[in-house]
């Protein structure tokens, strides 16, 4: 459970990285999107935080789910904060990722 974290954790940094604007823009103009597209992107959401919180609970087994989606939903925050501090000075993947296993399994 731990190696696949950390290969999710990769991932989404990679995508993060690759697509930083799109992030920031979608989560700042959340409310810009059109209503009849609001839900849609809702459920894709949550299965992608589904997905994260069935493995987060293989490796925090004493989180709740309230705990875990907590948590999670304070960890995104920080890998984008990572991603965009780290834009301009070279890769920085393996400390945003050791950031990132560092919060979500201490």
């Amino acid at each position: 459970p731990v190696d696949a974290l950390e290969q999710l954790i990769r991932s989404y940094v990679k995508v993060a990285t690759d697509t930083l604007d799109l992030i920031v823009l979608s989560s700042r103009e959340r409310d810009a999107v059109p209503i009849g597209e609001r839900e849609r992107f809702r459920r894709r959401n949550q299965i992608i935080l589904d997905g994260w919180i069935s493995v987060v609970r293989e490796v925090r087994p004493d989180l709740t789910e309230a705990e875990t989606q907590l948590l999670l939903r304070t960890v995104f925050p920080l890998m984008h904060q990572a991603v965009e501090t780290a834009e301009g000075h070279g890769d920085l993947t393996e400390e945003t990722v050791a950031i990132a296993m560092a919060y979500l399994i201490m």
